[in-house]
């Protein structure tokens, strides 16, 4: 491997650290979104950051392009930031792309690209949503 191959490597990995120990760096390009579903927690309010409600998005990631691993999203005390959405329109979606930030309070925004295909078309949506932690279930 020559020198120049090597510094893009590494500033490759020196990027890839950057993300959450459980954030899906490899990307979840053509997952397929089974299912959306909010929930209300009952608060630890003795814990640093009490968890009130969270949005689970389960997978099959079989098909996606890097990731197959991926079963399921818990996003903690999570906010719909994009007005009027359904979140029954992820399931059986298709995962397209997304872009994590984290905010200066030290939350996370995630911008999610998802497509819903017909039999003749694919449509491309952005839903946003903000939220404390995340967890992230792989199988083996």
């Amino acid at each position: 491997m020559n020198k120049k191959n090597t510094k893009h490597i590494q500033e490759f990995e020196a990027y890839r650290s950057c993300f959450p120990s459980w954030y899906w760096s490899q990307g979840l390009h053509d997952a397929k979104i089974l299912s959306a579903t909010p929930l209300e927690l009952p608060p630890d309010w003795k814990a640093h950051t009490p968890r009130y409600n969270c949005l689970e998005l389960t997978f099959d990631a079989s098909g996606a392009m890097y990731d197959t691993k991926v079963t399921k999203i818990t996003l903690y005390n999570y906010k719909l930031l994009t007005p009027d959405f359904d979140l029954g329109n992820l399931s059986g979606a298709w995962w397209y792309g997304d872009i994590l930030t984290v905010e200066a309070e030290g939350k996370f925004r995630l911008e999610l690209h998802y497509q819903l295909r017909g039999s003749h078309y694919a449509r491309d949506y952005t839903v946003e949503l903000r939220f404390a932690e995340a967890e992230v279930e792989r199988k083996n």
